[in-house]
């Protein structure tokens, strides 16, 4: 299946995946498993990848990482606050929640009449 996309609705759709500058933002996120507690060495892991982004994506102007968990050690929250802003931990909760905000705005910038046309499915 294929969806054709209007240039407008492409342009609109472009505007959630930039940072303030209007440059290419890439978004990674490590989800871990409910009854894993999140540590340090799990931002460590997250902080490799977003590393090797950078060292072979040169199209991004920024990369950030979201680790999402359903508890976080105390150790891991001291250390977010020494990492800076690269780095945010978020509950599945958050997570589903931030999705739902932002595909909710994603649609509203949309044109009705730009929306793609979703091929339908014979029953």
């Amino acid at each position: 299946m294929k969806i054709e996309w209007s240039p407008a609705a492409r342009a609109s759709a472009r505007r959630y995946m930039e940072d303030q500058a209007g440059m290419p933002l890439l978004i990674i996120i490590e989800i871990k498993r409910p009854s894993h507690t999140l540590t340090v060495e799990d931002l460590n892991q997250l902080e490799r990848y977003v590393v090797l982004c950078e060292q072979y994506d040169e199209t991004h102007s920024s990369i950030e990482g979201i680790l999402v968990g359903s508890k976080q050690a105390d150790e891991l929250r001291r250390t977010l606050k020494l990492r800076g802003t690269t780095f945010k931990v978020k509950t599945y909760t958050q997570l589903i929640g931030d999705t739902e905000r932002r595909y909710s705005r994603y649609l509203e910038a949309l044109d009705p009449e730009e929306m793609p046309v979703l091929p339908v499915a014979d029953a």
